[in-house]
């Protein structure tokens, strides 16, 4: 009996130590990418800051998601929101838009013209 115990655990352990081998070579070959992703990313700043031309080819989307309509003037200025899917317009009409970049929804005006 305390045989066919012992060699349950040690079939349950080395299926432990199995997957946590596997995951633990994924993770290396994931490390990997992301450090040649970093060098290019680095030689792209150099080559940017000497005053070169950079190929922003497949960094700018290729299509346009949504358009925003609302300002009744020109857009001065948008700033993106870092953790949600949000982005702040302000307009020459002295008016802040928010909107949602997930379905280019508009949300809400904040400040009216006489406000400011």
């Amino acid at each position: 009996m305390q045989e066919e115990v012992k060699v349950d655990m040690d079939n349950k352990m080395g299926g432990i130590l199995e997957r946590k081998w596997r995951t633990i070579a994924k993770l290396e070959s994931r490390i990997e990418d992301l450090e040649l992703a970093n060098v290019e990313m680095q030689d792209t700043l150099e080559k940017f800051k000497a005053g070169g031309k950079v190929d922003t080819s497949e960094t700018l989307p290729k299509k346009m998601l949504h358009s925003m309509e609302g300002h009744k003037e020109p857009i001065t200025s948008a700033a993106f929101h870092p953790q949600w899917a949000m982005v702040a317009t302000s307009s020459q009409d002295k008016t802040i838009k928010l909107w949602d970049t997930d379905n280019g929804r508009f949300k809400k005006t904040l400040g009216k013209p006489s406000q400011f």
